[in-house]
C-alpha cells in the first residue's frame, strides 16, 4: 500500500487512482495530518462494486468517530480482502483499535484523531 500525506496531494492523486482516506494524526493543538492510501491496482472482478466498497470505507471511518464500534467491525469484516489485500493491515490495526476504545470511556468531544509520537 502506497501512503500520501495531505489534502491537496490526496485531490491531485484521485485524477488517476482509487484514494482512501486512513488515518488523521494530531500534530499539535490546532494542526492535523491526514495519510491517505493509494490503491494502483483495483482487480478487475472488484470495479462493479468499486464505488460501494469506496463508501463503505468511508462511513467505517466516520462510524468510528461516532464511536459506532459494531458498525466498524462489520464493515471490517466486508472490506477484508479488497483491493488486492493493499488495506487488510490498516483493518487489522484498526480492528485492534476499536477492540481497546470499546472498553473505554471516551469524551464527547473524541476525534479519533491519533496523537503523534515524538
Amino acid at each position: 500500500m502506497n501512503i500520501i500525506f495531505g489534502d491537496n496531494v490526496a485531490e491531485e492523486a484521485r485524477k488517476k487512482y482509487t484514494v482512501l482516506e486512513l488515518d488523521t494524526f494530531l500534530i499539535n493543538q490546532d494542526q492535523t495530518a491526514t495519510a491517505y492510501a493509494l490503491i494502483e491496482q483495483i482487480p478487475l472482478q472488484e470495479m462493479g462494486t468499486l464505488p460501494e466498497f469506496i463508501e463503505l470505507h468511508q462511513n467505517l471511518l466516520v462510524e468510528y468517530r461516532n464511536q459506532n464500534w459494531e458498525y466498524c467491525e462489520n464493515a471490517m469484516d466486508h472490506l477484508t480482502g479488497r483491493w488486492h489485500g493493499e488495506l487488510d493491515t490498516f483493518y487489522t490495526e484498526m480492528r485492534d483499535r476499536v477492540q481497546t476504545l470499546k472498553k473505554q470511556s471516551l469524551p464527547t468531544d473524541w476525534t479519533g484523531s491519533i496523537l503523534r509520537s515524538k
